[in-house]
């Protein structure tokens, strides 16, 4: 079947075998190919040319050493030695003979101890007050280092072993390190609050996008990406996200000089990746907790609290106060009603 002549069927005589209509088509589909292959090529030159902008504007129109105050009132402030550099950490009413309390905020994109600065304020002529900025975040360090759950936690930690035992409260995802230290070190925590609490959510709301972080690590495109994420009109529109009424403005003022930073996008990044949560926080940190616990919670658009029934029920010493008409910092919106929960909490604590 395949015989010497077969070659010159598949040679220079092979178009002549091809029907006018079939001519046509391969005709087409080679205008076709060339056409998008064209479109390709303009796309990517177009996608080099946007990435080079936008590296542009990121390196030589956005200001990455804002002018940052203290994120609270303080009596004094210091750093400590902490995982991976220095911490930043905020004290006042250090002389009161009371047992201190101490404040972890939360980790997003543009977070600080400002995020609890209400609070401070009020019990900072009523106990030993101290806050902090968490590794990457504020006055810290922020270095291109290993952030985790781990080194979070060890953060407040260091804190505590500088404050002595003291009643710990921590907002959003800070509960979570609040919670760990706890966990490892009983001694060091008096009573445990979590504000807004991650951790306790439906299953599949934890992010796990370990692509992320890597995304910010690339050299100048990593920081643009930060930058696009940390306009003060992304950050008012985050944040309006958590009050219902409109955002402190002190808040989101704070949070865009703290976002512009050097070196800001490497504690988000690993924020948005996921590995700053624990994927089972119920069972493996806040029903661990043997000290007193107190959950305030309402609605946050950010995470749920379906399991938050299950921590009243099974937890050690765990009792919830829903701050109603709030949407995650309940502290800023309805100040009253979370300090009389606390004090409740802690002057309770005190007494066992």
């Amino acid at each position: 079947l395949l015989s010497s002549s077969a070659p010159q069927l598949l040679s220079s005589s092979a178009p002549q075998l091809l029907s006018s209509s079939t001519r046509r088509a391969l005709g087409t589909q080679r205008r076709q190919y060339r056409g998008a292959m064209a479109s390709i090529t303009k796309a990517l030159a177009g996608t080099a040319i946007g990435v080079a902008a936008m590296g542009a504007w990121s390196r030589f129109v956005v200001d990455h050493d804002h002018e940052l105050d203290l994120p609270v009132p303080v009596d004094e402030s210091s750093t400590i030695a902490g995982p991976h550099g220095d911490i930043a950490v905020y004290a006042a009413g250090t002389d009161l003979d009371a047992e201190p309390v101490v404040f972890v905020h939360s980790v997003n994109a543009a977070a600080s101890a400002y995020e609890l600065r209400p609070l401070f304020e009020a019990y900072a002529i009523r106990r030993p007050t101290y806050a902090f900025d968490l590794p990457g975040y504020g006055h810290s360090s922020r270095g291109p280092v290993g952030h985790s759950a781990v080194t979070m936690t060890e953060a407040v930690v260091a804190v505590l072993r500088m404050t002595g035992p003291a009643h710990v409260i921590g907002l959003s995802l800070g509960g979570e390190f609040a919670a760990r230290a706890a966990v490892d070190h009983p001694d060091l925590v008096r009573s445990l609050t979590l504000i807004s609490p991650t951790g306790l959510s439906s299953p599949g709301r934890t992010p796990n996008a370990p692509w992320v972080e890597r995304m910010f690590g690339l050299p100048v495109l990593g920081r643009a990406v930060f930058d696009l994420l940390a306009t003060k009109v992304s950050i008012r529109w985050f944040l309006a996200k958590s009050f219902t009424g409109g955002p402190d403005p002190g808040l989101v003022e704070y949070a865009y000089a703290t976002a512009h930073q050097a070196g800001a996008e490497h504690a988000p990044a690993a924020f948005l990746s996921g590995v700053l949560f624990t994927p089972d926080a119920l069972t493996d940190l806040y029903l661990r907790v043997t000290c007193p616990t107190l959950v305030l919670y309402d609605e946050d658009p950010y995470t749920d609290f379906a399991r938050l029934p299950d921590l009243v029920e099974h937890g050690a010493k765990v009792s919830a106060v829903r701050i109603a008409g709030t949407r995650g910092l309940p502290h800023f919106e309805q100040p009253d009603a979370v300090i009389e929960a606390l004090d409740r909490h802690m002057d309770g604590s005190a007494a066992r």
